[in-house]
């Protein structure tokens, strides 16, 4: 499986372009995330723990598209429904599903469309920006 993601920078207020992530295996034999490279490989961006706001935020790619069929939906941006409804992505891990406050991702997504994401568009939920 090939885990798709990109990263904002907090404090540059920009997506950054990058190449991977640095994992390690956790005693209990999950994967961690420590760093993130540069578009390079070459240079470490940010030593990474999730415990502590390291100034990025690394939203993963949900394996969904819009209705367009070719946008990929990430953890953060905004949807408008059909129904005229704009609703934000998040992740859920008590359920281990990507949904919005009000539906599951699976059942809205190729009903929707991407007109935005939390970091360039928070105007869209009536929030300030960053």
């Amino acid at each position: 499986m090939n885990l798709k993601f990109r990263v904002w920078n907090r404090d540059l207020k920009r997506y950054e372009e990058f190449a991977s992530l640095l994992t390690e295996t956790a005693e209990d034999g999950s994967l961690q995330i420590i760093g993130i490279l540069d578009s390079d490989g070459d240079e470490q961006l940010v030593d990474y723990d999730p415990n502590y706001d390291e100034g990025v935020d690394i939203e993963f790619c949900t394996g969904f598209t819009d209705k367009s069929g070719t946008d990929e939906i990430y953890e953060g941006d905004m949807l408008l429904t059909k129904y005229g409804k704009i609703l934000k992505v998040y992740f859920c891990e008590e359920t281990s599903q990507f949904t919005t406050d009000t539906s599951w991702l699976w059942g809205i997504a190729k009903v929707s469309e991407i007109i935005g994401n939390v970091h360039e568009n928070p105007e869209l939920l009536g929030g300030e920006g960053e």
